[in-house]
């Protein structure tokens, strides 16, 4: 109910605002119901649509957008890497994604690399859950069903993953100076792994997404010492199967 009301009325929403964005935060970590979390999440890029079409003046929407754009970031990376359900946080990535959007480049630096810290423990948790799950199917303790399900949970992270990378994608959109490092540390530690023969074509996916969003947002002039090498990249996996 709350979810229609903010989408429908949309700038009109603006005096309940406040009081909507206290009551979605803290259903984030409703985990006795999915379905209300997600719901929560998707809420929140709507309650910026509604503060940049309010009838606040430009200087108090600049405001509220940096205090909200951050404030939902910052508890929604909070929730993710609180979890442990690759689904759950694959679609509240994409929730993230979106905040992102709405933000128009709120973030300051201080504040990117908080994000980008973030961004690589999300990484890095994912792939220990997955190199966990690798272990125990060659446990003899676990049955086939056990082993189908280790497969399905690393299949899902890698979704995670590659949702991780469409938000990259978002950043490097909205604030490309900022992203530099970023896409430095992608660019330098993570492609190689993830674009490697024995990486998963999930995470080929993921290495994929993320030099689209460097090429498409960060252009030639950020990029033209590693140019080439994203370049020949996306060669290498056009004809992929």
């Amino acid at each position: 109910m709350l979810s229609t009301f903010i989408t429908e009325l949309r700038g009109g929403f603006i005096k309940y605002a406040q009081k909507a964005t206290k009551i979605v935060l803290q259903l984030l970590d409703y985990t006795i119901n999915e379905g209300v979390r997600m719901t929560c999440a998707k809420c929140l890029p709507c309650l910026l649509r509604v503060v940049k079409e309010s009838n606040l003046s430009d200087e108090d929407k600049i405001a509220a957008l940096r205090k909200m754009s951050w404030d939902f970031t910052d508890n929604l990376f909070l929730t993710i890497l609180g979890e442990f359900d690759a689904k759950t946080m694959t679609l509240l990535t994409y929730a993230l994604k979106e905040i992102v959007l709405e933000s128009q480049g709120c973030f300051d630096e201080k504040q990117m690399k908080e994000i980008t810290e973030n961004f690589i423990r999300g990484l890095q948790d994912s792939d220990e859950r997955k190199q966990n799950n690798i272990k125990n199917n060659d446990d003899p303790t676990y049955d086939d069903h056990d082993k189908k399900m280790f497969k399905e949970e690393n299949e899902m992270e890698d979704e995670f993953c590659c949702a991780l990378g469409e938000f990259a994608g978002a950043l490097f959109k909205t604030h490309k100076e900022l992203s530099a490092p970023l896409a430095v540390l992608l660019y330098k530690e993570v492609l190689p792994k993830v674009l490697g023969e024995k990486a998963s074509y999930r995470m080929n996916k993921f290495g994929l997404i993320v030099i689209d969003g460097m090429i498409e947002h960060l252009g030639f002039g950020m990029l033209k010492d590693e140019w080439e090498h994203l370049a020949e990249a996306l060669f290498r996996f056009a004809d992929h199967k």
